[in-house]
């Protein structure tokens, strides 16, 4: 797997990490910070939006289903927004049945990924942020296909 690097030209690139779920909030956020990110964390969509204004993320990984709000519903405040408009969004959900209801560019996603969330899976869509429109993604389209555990795209 292709690594890319937490470090962009001028500073160390931030990623906020928005899960009510204390235990994937913490495993996504150790395997970003093992890495070199610098990460804030969030519980849930009205703190999650709080911190994106003031910390400034380059990404963010956002569960879909929080408890004060919809993921869905908070990505699109981020595109509303000038100062978030072009942050990366990397989705998460327990819900694979939900994950067909949704394309992930409807609300500013990358991708949408099925919880348990592999390392690698989450460090490739991360790295897909910094990628860029000219290099290789996992997939020729412009969005990812959403993940199951095991790292299988689902069709």
């Amino acid at each position: 797997m292709t690594r890319f690097s937490a470090q962009s030209a001028d500073r160390v690139r931030r990623i906020l990490v928005i899960d009510d779920d204390d235990a994937s909030r913490a495993e996504f956020v150790a395997a970003l910070r093992m890495e070199g990110y610098d990460v804030a964390e969030a519980w849930g969509a009205v703190q999650g939006m709080r911190l994106m204004l003031s910390y400034r993320p380059d990404a963010v990984v956002l569960d879909l289903v929080l408890p004060d709000g919809h993921g869905i519903e908070v990505g699109r405040a981020m595109r509303a927004i000038v100062t978030t408009s072009r942050t990366c969004v990397v989705a998460v959900t327990a819900s694979a049945s939900s994950v067909g209801l949704v394309e992930p560019e409807s609300f500013g996603a990358e991708v949408i990924l099925i919880k348990p969330v592999a390392r690698d899976d989450l460090l490739a869509a991360i790295g897909h942020c910094f990628r860029g429109p000219s290099a290789d993604t996992l997939l020729a389209a412009p969005t990812m296909t959403p993940i199951v555990p095991g790292g299988k795209p689902t069709s």
